[in-house]
């Protein structure tokens, strides 16, 4: 997860279903970080290969984009580079994105959900 995003205290935080599945929820917040920092990440790669081959290539900040998912919309920021060349792969320039399904996301999410299931059944009380 991203240095933004605080999954234990967010998960504290946590009282009701709607909590973590509503709008704004915690399963909102850990797709925006999974997706965010899986994207942070393929600039980084870009840049390198390019500057190692010789072509001078930097960060241009981000634009914004929102995701479809099951738990609603999420905006996200997706980097952009300063010399054109650099296409996102997990979502694509000018993509309509209506279901996240890329396997690395799906990874991010398995384990972040699983923790919140962990969570809530060790604060179950009988």
């Amino acid at each position: 997860m991203s240095q933004d995003f605080n999954y234990q205290e967010a998960l504290s935080q946590c009282k009701t279903m709607e909590d973590i599945t509503g709008k704004d929820g915690l399963v909102q917040k850990i797709i925006k970080d999974a997706v965010e920092h899986i994207l942070g990440q393929e600039p980084e790669d870009y840049i390198s290969e390019k500057n190692n081959s010789g072509d001078k290539v930097s960060r241009n900040g981000s634009t914004k984009k929102n995701i479809k998912t099951a738990y609603g919309n999420i905006g996200i920021h997706v980097p952009r580079t300063r010399e054109p060349g650099f296409e996102p792969e997990v979502i694509k320039k000018r993509a309509v994105i209506d279901v996240v399904s890329a396997s690395k996301l799906n990874l991010s999410i398995t384990a972040g959900l699983q923790q919140i299931k962990i969570f809530i059944l060790k604060n179950i009380t009988m």
